[in-house]
């Protein structure tokens, strides 16, 4: 029999949260307000503040962009609690030149290097840059 390694629905599902974390948001939610509720309250109230003086007929242009400040500090430290953040992935294309035969390199290289404005094909395929493009 096989040991160790990864087995076919082995595992705590994906995004399932551990024993410690669920019971610390079933604490906190059972408990009152959560922090996220609060930066909510407080995004909302600023909000409405906002909107309510620029519905005036001569509405009060320092007090909106005070309250508008602060409606975009409150979301920006809500938006963690929101919006996950992207993982920090290399997108950069990875070649192995070696595969190909010596002229193949060449050409793709000197395609690379003619497509990309940047210049950073010819970095990236490990060529010498030529300051041309």
């Amino acid at each position: 029999m096989k040991h160790g390694g990864r087995r076919p629905g082995a595992g705590r599902r994906k995004g399932a949260p551990n024993r410690s974390s669920a019971r610390r948001e079933q604490f906190i939610a059972q408990s009152g307000p959560t922090p996220l509720d609060a930066l909510i309250s407080v995004y909302r109230y600023y909000l409405e503040m906002a909107e309510q003086e620029l519905q005036r007929k001569r509405p009060n242009e320092a007090r909106v962009n005070a309250a508008f400040a602060r409606v975009a500090d409150v979301a920006s430290k809500a938006a963690n609690f929101v919006h996950p953040r992207l993982a920090a992935v290399d997108h950069r294309p990875q070649f192995d030149l070696n595969l190909l035969k010596e002229s193949e390199q060449e050409d793709v290289v000197r395609l690379l290097i003619k497509a990309d404005p940047t210049g950073n094909a010819a970095r990236i395929a490990g060529a010498p840059e030529t300051g041309e493009h």
